[in-house]
């Protein structure tokens, strides 16, 4: 009897978790990665294809110059999908928010219509949609600035429904 309860239990719980499975992360190193417009394919999941590319972007004036990693979604399917997933940034090598990775502002998620694509740019509001971009470095440091660099980021408990 016990057997045959533990295996329902087994069964519900893989049925519920069918909707919304999370998939396997990737950690990806940027250290090496230049600014440019070709993208790099970070992974797939459920048929949302995630890539990102470094870009140097801002003009002094409204923004600061600074190296953002965009990012551009794509929904390779017939169906709405929705992917979420939290970001963990590594910053010369050390884990820049793991001690904090619970908070909202590390949270993200992007609502994909069959066959479509969104992507980051270096307009103000993909740099305020921290989705779409993550800040890597600035070109010109002003005193009492950090001066670390994004060298890995890696999207963890990524859902897709």
């Amino acid at each position: 009897m016990k057997r045959l309860l533990f295996i329902g239990f087994l069964l519900l719980g893989m049925t519920s978790m069918a909707n919304s499975e999370i998939i396997q992360t990737v950690l990806t190193s940027v250290n090496d990665l230049e600014p440019g417009e070709e993208w790099q394919v970070y992974n797939t999941y459920d048929g949302v294809k995630v890539e990102y590319r470094l870009a140097r972007c801002g003009d002094g004036v409204e923004l600061r110059e600074q190296n953002l990693l965009l990012f551009k979604f794509t929904n390779t399917t017939n169906e709405s999908k929705s992917i979420s997933w939290t970001m963990k940034m590594f910053r010369d090598g050390e884990c820049y928010n793991c001690h904090r990775i619970e908070r909202d502002e590390y949270k993200h998620t992007i609502n994909l219509a069959a066959n479509e694509s969104i992507e980051g740019d270096c307009s103000v509001e993909t740099i305020r949609n921290q989705a779409l971009s993550t800040h890597d470095n600035y070109i010109k440091h002003v005193p009492g600035m950090a001066n670390t660099r994004l060298t890995n980021f890696e999207l963890i408990d990524v859902t897709v429904r």
